[in-house]
């Protein structure tokens, strides 16, 4: 059974509507797809190379390799930067937009 756009875009308002005050499933819904295309389950050289470019510059994949090593008992000296860089840049931008609407909705 396929969904067509346009349903799959009224679901989601509906889901939007319906939580509007709990923002969990809007991150799980952005989260979701990234942990399966990032290197969080198979090494990134085993999958497509179009998948290995966005699976390499993306936020799950640096924390995960950060963790592996950390886990061997090596210092995850690049992971590890950019890791914090995805989190500094992340907070930079969702911070003030999550404050504003909070004092909105308050």
């Amino acid at each position: 059974m396929s969904l067509s756009k346009r349903r799959v875009r009224a679901i989601f308002r509906k889901e939007l509507r319906e939580y509007r005050h709990n923002g969990n499933i809007i991150v799980a819904m952005v989260i979701f797809p990234l942990i399966f295309l990032s290197s969080a389950f198979v090494p990134e050289r085993t999958l497509p190379s179009w998948l290995q470019v966005f699976a390499r510059h993306q936020p799950i994949t640096h924390a995960v390799n950060t963790v592996r090593a950390l886990a061997d008992g090596r210092y995850p000296a690049g992971d590890l930067l950019w890791t914090i860089a995805w989190i500094a840049a992340l907070l930079l931008i969702f911070a003030p937009l999550a404050t504003r609407r909070f004092a909105r909705l308050a």
